[in-house]
């Protein structure tokens, strides 16, 4: 399955009360479409690193993210999303 497979619309009624923006998750979605998981993985960790060293990150938002994002994923990506916020919020401080 392909980012661009899930229904654009669905993350709009998610995202309400949120703090992150819906219009930045379906950029995300358009940029790494096409790409591996691994290179996703990669990019999310990359990101998150500069962002929390920045003091731009904090665990409030990403769950405000994981929040939005996991009702759209199927168990085994709702998973390994789990892994990946788990990996951030252990390895790189706040």
């Amino acid at each position: 399955m392909k980012f661009s497979d899930y229904d654009k619309k669905e993350p709009e009624k998610k995202a309400s009360g949120s703090g992150f923006k819906t219009q930045q998750l379906l950029s995300l979605i358009n940029k790494y479409e096409g790409s591996s998981e691994d290179e996703i993985i990669a990019a999310i960790l990359e990101t998150a690193k500069k962002s929390r060293k920045e003091g731009r990150l904090s665990d409030k938002e990403i769950d405000d993210f994981v929040g939005m994002l996991s009702p759209m994923l199927d168990s085994e990506k709702r998973k390994k999303l789990y892994e990946v916020v788990e990996l951030i919020k252990s390895e790189i401080p706040e």
